[in-house]
């Protein structure tokens, strides 16, 4: 067989897009379906195992030596050590009598191990009680949430950021005018520590749930989604098991409801969390059974909380909420049913920190929100608005996959 090469330019392109790209093509397809099917889930498979050995087996211990070596050195070396240090007779010019730089590295050093070691137990174990909430919170709201389990139980978790979870309060059904406005306006939101957005849609009947291709498998980013309905706004809405903390988006938990059907939890039958907008244009914000949802009309929504405001109360009236400082994502609702989308930055220092559930909850307030519930944030926190993303997100690699958003038709 005789092989030549192209003449011309124009034979070289078509040479190339002929024969050698489908070879090239094919080889990368193949190539990909392995590491997809076959590569892809040896290496979850064995991290999965590795990781539930260090979780289970090697943590604990870890853990058990690291208490009885902080009991050590809180009860008896550090006592003795202060001790010894009281009675010895120190003559005035010590520094001039031997102490070497030597010496000062080495006492430097020892006491940073002595610190990297037992900070997390004295944090986590000790009585500064604002600081433990704070980074319990933070990393429970993080992608790795799982981390703190091998430190504390569910129980003693629950027990330290406590539950805002107001079910007591009855929410008031909203009148108002409906109008068909087209407007919709971004303002910039700052704060001492953070950075956001706050998009304002006049007409609340425009806020839909989407969801991404298929939540069950993997997640969309929230841009994907937007642009995939059509969408001149979104934000990322409900939550999502992700227990290996590989950020794919899938596994949604609780309901999803569109278009008054529920695509997800419509057997549950205990209470859950719910944040989602009736028929009406009214967002409902709490804890209802699928019954109560019905019965509301709930058109559009997921589970995620806790509820921030109320009948037009502030629910956080003592600490920040519970959840550390991070980037959050929430959405309000005005008297007059303007819907607020409001995303906070973090974890990006130099350019915003992130926030608290009290500080979303004051400035959705002072927005004049009637209404307002905290949705899924972390590095989940995206605004997508007239073609792009215009916050920031925490993630490394830009927007992360999500199963939910809400969107503005």
């Amino acid at each position: 067989m005789k092989f030549s090469l192209p003449k011309t330019t124009s034979d070289l392109i078509a040479w190339l897009k002929n024969t050698l790209w489908p070879i090239i093509f094919t080889w990368l397809k193949s190539t990909f379906s392995w590491l997809k099917n076959t590569c892809w889930p040896t290496i979850i498979a064995w991290l999965g195992s590795a990781f539930s050995w260090l979780k289970n087996t090697c943590w604990p211990q870890m853990v058990t030596w690291l208490k009885c070596a902080y009991s050590w050195l809180k009860d008896t070396c550090w006592p003795k050590l202060v001790s010894g240090l009281r009675a010895v007779s120190w003559p005035k010019n010590i520094f001039s009598q031997g102490l070497t730089a030597n010496i000062y590295v080495r006492f430097v050093a020892i006491n940073l191990a002595v610190l990297i070691i037992t900070g997390p137990l004295v944090v986590i174990y000790g009585p500064f009680t604002n600081i433990k909430r704070s980074v319990v919170g933070a990393i429970m709201t993080s992608r790795h949430p799982h981390w703190i389990t091998w430190l504390l139980s569910d129980q003693e978790i629950k027990g330290i950021i406590g539950e805002n979870n107001p079910t007591h309060i009855r929410q008031q059904a909203l009148k108002f005018t409906k109008r068909e406005d087209d407007s919709l306006r971004l303002i910039n939101i700052t704060g001492g520590r953070f950075k956001g957005y706050l998009l304002e849609i006049p007409d609340p009947m425009r806020v839909k749930t989407a969801t991404a291709r298929d939540i069950q498998e993997i997640g969309d980013t929230v841009s994907t989604i937007a642009l995939n309905n059509n969408a001149i706004a979104a934000i990322n809405a409900g939550g999502f098991f992700d227990p290996e903390g590989t950020g794919t988006g899938r596994l949604p938990y609780g309901v999803i409801i569109r278009d008054g059907k529920f695509l997800v939890g419509g057997d549950i039958k205990d209470n859950i969390d719910v944040a989602g907008m009736t028929k009406n244009g009214m967002l409902v914000a709490g804890n209802h059974t699928i019954a109560e949802m019905r019965a509301m009309n709930i058109s559009e929504g997921v589970t995620f909380g806790p509820p921030l405001i109320l009948n037009g109360k502030k629910l956080i009236t003592q600490g920040d909420g519970g959840w550390g400082i991070a980037p959050r994502t929430a959405i309000g609702q005005r008297k007059d049913g303007t819907i607020l989308f409001l995303v906070i930055d973090g974890r990006q220092p130099g350019y915003s920190i992130g926030a608290t559930l009290l500080d979303i909850q004051n400035i959705l307030f002072e927005q004049g929100a009637f209404t307002a519930v905290n949705l899924d944030g972390g590095s989940s926190t995206t605004l997508f608005y007239n073609g792009k993303v215009v916050n920031k997100p925490a993630d490394m690699l830009g927007e992360r996959m999500v199963p939910t958003a809400f969107i503005v038709k």
